[in-house]
């Protein structure tokens, strides 16, 4: 999980022994990952959180690699509740 409200989203987790650090690849693409934000592994249905840390670097964006975001993708990250909890506090 990159953002508070957002829901648990699978990936892959590899230990990179030589720089020192793990490398999360997200099965789906999550908008905006930023170096700073705090990346949290959860396991057992997001009961049980193994750690986190900061975001050192992310991957190419989608802009960076000339493609069109899919259209599954909400503004703020995919299946981003943050969005619908600030649309319902306002009404």
């Amino acid at each position: 999980r990159v953002r508070h409200l957002q829901p648990l989203l699978s990936c892959v987790v590899t230990l990179d022994q030589h720089h020192a650090r793990i490398v999360i690849e997200f099965d789906q693409p999550v908008r905006a990952i930023t170096p700073g934000q705090t990346a949290a592994l959860y396991v057992g249905g997001g009961i049980i959180c193994l750690g986190g840390g900061q975001i050192s670097s992310a991957g190419p964006s989608y802009h960076e690699l000339g493609l069109d975001l899919p259209t599954m993708l909400s503004p703020a990250g995919i299946n981003d509740l943050s969005i619908a909890k600030r649309a319902s506090v306002g009404q």
